[in-house]
């Protein structure tokens, strides 16, 4: 029930947990649950910004692999939801995405990301014109 549904009916769910029980969902769920489940749930029932916030803090502190999470948040999202998942993030972390981003990633990729978080997607036309194709290709794939 918890996971179907849109974000409105699934914050309900929350808020109604919380008035019935005087405990939070979140936090019943957790001792509940376990493992990939657990994460899905958990997941699932955070608002798209704080969920996007979640899984980017993620990827920024693991390998290389995870950039692919990151590209994919920044690409997919209208400015207005990579607006309110920046500011979500900035809530949380006490620091921007772009900070993060910067720390964590490297070489053209860190530069290609920071220009397509900003949506400066002439610039990062500009930058990838710039360089080799190849280069570009490999970014965008690995």
């Amino acid at each position: 029930m918890l996971i179907l549904g849109h974000i409105d009916q699934r914050k309900l769910i929350r808020e109604t947990y919380f008035e019935t029980y005087g405990e939070d969902l979140l936090k019943a769920l957790d001792k509940e649950l376990s493992n990939d489940f657990e994460r899905l749930v958990l997941l699932w029932t955070l608002d798209p910004a704080k969920r996007d916030t979640f899984l980017a803090n993620e990827a920024t502190k693991r390998s290389t692999s995870s950039n692919q999470l990151l590209m994919e948040i920044a690409c997919t999202r209208s400015s207005d939801q990579l607006l309110f998942a920046r500011k979500a993030y900035h809530a949380r972390y006490k620091k921007s995405l772009e900070e993060d981003v910067a720390h964590h990633t490297t070489g053209e990729f860190r530069k290609v990301l920071l220009l397509v978080l900003d949506h400066n997607y002439e610039y990062v036309v500009k930058y990838c014109t710039y360089i080799n194709v190849k280069r570009v290709v490999l970014i965008w794939i690995s």
